[in-house]
């Protein structure tokens, strides 16, 4: 079974509100049966990584790794002053 959202948000966003349980979590972010690197969250707005298909798309994985080192060292010069 896919990961699925609730709804969209402006038919773009994906969001899903509805209370979240231990399944849920583990056919987002674990799921074999899904071919997607990013799927819609299992809880709130947006989307998360399905960590089981991240070899299949390593570009993918070496994108995120990039952006999220980025982001942490803009926020570590911030807070440092520069």
């Amino acid at each position: 079974m896919m990961a699925g959202s609730h709804g969209k948000l402006f038919g773009l966003l994906p969001y899903d509100f509805r209370p979240p349980t231990l399944t849920c979590l583990q056919r987002t972010l674990w799921n074999r049966e899904d071919e997607r690197f990013l799927v819609p969250i299992y809880i709130g707005v947006g989307w998360s990584v399905n960590l089981r298909c991240a070899a299949r798309h390593p570009l993918q994985v070496l994108l995120l790794a990039a952006l999220i080192l980025w982001r942490l060292g803009v926020r570590r010069d911030s807070v440092r002053g520069r």
